[in-house]
């Protein structure tokens, strides 16, 4: 299954509320309070197991996200990747 959220603020809100999921995967830049990096950040803060992964197609986000921790996509990437990323 999968659940789509127009902001990071909406899909830590959904993770707050107790909902799990396989993977998170997110853009880095997102419209609201939170980017894609910073909801990286806050759930590896409050649920280390959670699996996260950004994506972004520009090289100075990469850059900025490589701190995280969390796989990162360059756009455009192989769907190969992707599948890869989700049926770890």
């Amino acid at each position: 299954d999968v659940r789509h959220e127009f902001t990071a603020d909406k899909a830590f809100d959904l993770l707050s509320e107790g909902s799990r999921f396989d993977l998170v995967l997110s853009d880095i830049q997102m419209p609201g309070r939170l980017n894609g990096i910073d909801l990286a950040e806050k759930v590896r803060g409050t649920w280390p197991s959670q699996r996260i992964a950004l994506m972004t197609g520009y090289a100075d986000e990469f850059e900025r996200a490589r701190h995280t921790g969390v796989t990162i996509l360059a756009k455009p990437f192989n769907i190969d990747e992707l599948r890869k990323l989700v049926l770890r």
